[in-house]
C-alpha cells in the first residue's frame, strides 16, 4: 500500500552535495536473482516442450511466454553479476532506472510528480509518479508499457525502484537522498523561472 510520504530530515545536512550516486545490488541478492531467473527460464521452456509434445496450446502460449521474459531477466541479471551493472544512478537532473529487464531509463525531475516509499509484493521499493504517463508510455517499447500498465492496474506507482537489497545502504537511505535531490533542483528550477520573470520588462 502507497501513501503519500513525509520526508523527515534523517540524513540531515551531513554530507557533501550530491553530484550524482550510483546505486548497486547486493552480491548475494543479485546471484539469488540470477538462480531464480534460471530456474523459472528452465520451468517454462519445460511447459513449452509439454506443450508441443502433447499438442496443448494453453501450455504452448505460457511456455512460450515465460521462456521469452524469464529467459530476458536471466541475460539483463547474468550481465548484471558479470559486469556489475547498477540498479539505477541518482542524478542532479533525473534518474537513469536500470533495475530490471522492463526499467523505463532516464526519468528527468521536471517529470516526476511526486516520490514515494512503501512495498510490492512484500519487497520494499521506491515508486514515482509521473506529470504525463502517457507521454512516457509513447517512448517505450512493447513490453516496458505493458510493465507499466500492469502497476497501474494493481494501483501501484507506474514506476517501481528496487531497493530492498541494495549495497552498503538501506532503501530508506536512497529514498531521503532521492527525495532531497529531486527537491533541490526543483526548488532551483522555481528559482530560476522567477529570476527569469523578474528580468522581463
Amino acid at each position: 500500500m502507497y501513501n503519500n510520504s513525509q520526508l523527515v530530515e534523517e540524513l540531515g545536512s551531513a554530507g557533501e552535495e550530491m553530484n550524482r550516486l550510483t546505486i548497486y545490488e547486493n552480491k548475494k541478492q543479485a546471484h539469488k536473482l540470477l538462480g531464480q531467473a534460471c530456474f523459472m527460464t528452465v520451468a517454462s521452456g519445460i511447459l513449452l516442450y509439454m506443450g508441443i509434445v502433447d499438442e496443448n496450446t494453453l501450455f504452448d502460449i505460457m511456455g512460450g511466454v515465460g521462456s521469452f521474459f524469464f529467459g530476458l531477466c536471466t541475460l539483463v541479471q547474468f550481465g548484471r553479476v558479470i559486469k556489475r551493472k547498477p540498479l539505477f544512478v541518482i542524478q542532479e537532473n533525473g534518474i537513469e532506472d536500470t533495475s530490471t529487464s522492463t526499467s523505463v531509463g532516464f526519468i528527468a525531475y521536471e517529470d516526476i510528480q511526486e516520490i514515494v516509499m512503501g512495498k510490492t509484493l512484500g519487497k520494499e521499493s521506491i515508486g514515482i509518479y509521473l506529470t504525463d504517463v502517457n507521454a512516457l508510455l509513447e517512448t517505450l517499447p512493447q513490453v516496458k508499457q505493458k510493465a507499466i500498465q500492469s502497476n497501474l492496474a494493481n494501483k501501484f506507482p507506474p514506476v517501481l525502484l528496487r531497493v530492498d537489497s541494495v549495497e552498503g545502504k538501506t532503501g530508506r537511505d536512497v529514498y531521503v537522498e532521492l527525495q532531497r535531490t529531486y527537491e533541490e533542483y526543483m526548488g532551483n528550477q522555481g528559482v530560476r523561472q522567477c529570476d527569469a520573470s523578474s528580468d522581463t520588462p
